[in-house]
């Protein structure tokens, strides 16, 4: 399934802007002070500012073509911290027959 937006809500929306645009290099427009949007691939990922006590809780994958995902791998297992499953950092879904790598969010998400 793509989309070609979704919003999500934080309570950490600048350290969120920082780690899109910086850590993950990603392509990020700021609407105004509560508002951001990544661009990732077809799909704009829009953050706004959470102001509730719970803290907002998503997940979510990023489909990455084959030929470019241990190449991305490498590149960002020195840039962030990779979460860990069975011992290994790649895990291998058998009915989307895809790996993935997963990590946080400065959210924790």
């Amino acid at each position: 399934m793509k989309f070609e937006s979704i919003t999500l809500c934080t309570s950490e929306l600048e350290e969120t802007l920082q780690f899109y645009e910086e850590t993950l290099e990603c392509p990020v427009e700021v609407i105004n002070q509560d508002t951001f949007i990544v661009q990732i691939g077809e799909t704009q990922l829009q953050f706004c500012r959470s102001e509730d006590v719970i803290q907002p809780y998503y997940h979510f994958a990023i489909d990455i073509p084959y030929n470019h995902f241990y190449d991305m791998k490498e590149h960002y297992q020195n840039i962030l911290f990779l979460l860990m499953a069975d011992g290994h950092h790649t895990t291998y879904f058998e009915s989307f027959v895809a790996h993935a790598i997963s990590f946080n969010d400065p959210s924790g998400n």
